[in-house]
């Protein structure tokens, strides 16, 4: 079974793919199956093995974005960039994400929803105050105001 490699243009990234060659009765032609087996080092030319996608039945990281951002941060490390802190959107906060994230050691930003309880506490005792001028950023057009808070950490 040959070792193919491809670039994706839009990435420059090239990724190493094991073919198995077959011939179809029905087209009656020859073809190929792919499987990517990893990426291409850029220096060294050697194959970094890749995850590869959980397939249907399987065990899968869906709905467990701390692992996928666990397996994001060994990738990144892979190709060479140091340490890494994340921002992620509204969409990624949950109880379970954010204890995988402190149990891992990851740093992060992580932006919520105003009504949860934890954060309208904090809101509440500064609200006053993030409308002052010293805390307007004229660059972005926007107020900021930094909180330091205890989270309840769960295993």
């Amino acid at each position: 079974m040959p070792i193919v490699t491809q670039t994706d243009k839009r990435t420059g990234i090239t990724y190493a793919y094991d073919t198995t060659y077959y011939w179809d009765k029905e087209k009656q032609q020859s073809r190929s199956k792919r499987v990517c087996v990893g990426k291409v080092g850029p220096e060294t030319g050697d194959i970094v093995p890749t995850r590869g996608r959980a397939k249907k039945g399987s065990e899968s990281t869906s709905g467990k974005p701390a692992k996928t951002v666990k397996h994001l941060l060994e990738d990144l490390g892979i190709l060479g960039f140091g340490k890494t802190k994340f921002v992620m959107g509204r969409g990624f906060y949950s109880e379970d994400n954010i204890n995988g994230l402190y149990r891992d050691h990851i740093k992060f930003l992580v932006g919520t929803k105003l009504s949860l309880k934890f954060i309208r506490k904090h809101l509440d005792e500064v609200y006053d105050d993030i409308r002052m001028f010293v805390n307007f950023d004229e660059s972005i057009n926007t107020y900021g105001y930094t909180v330091s808070a205890q989270w309840e950490y769960t295993q």
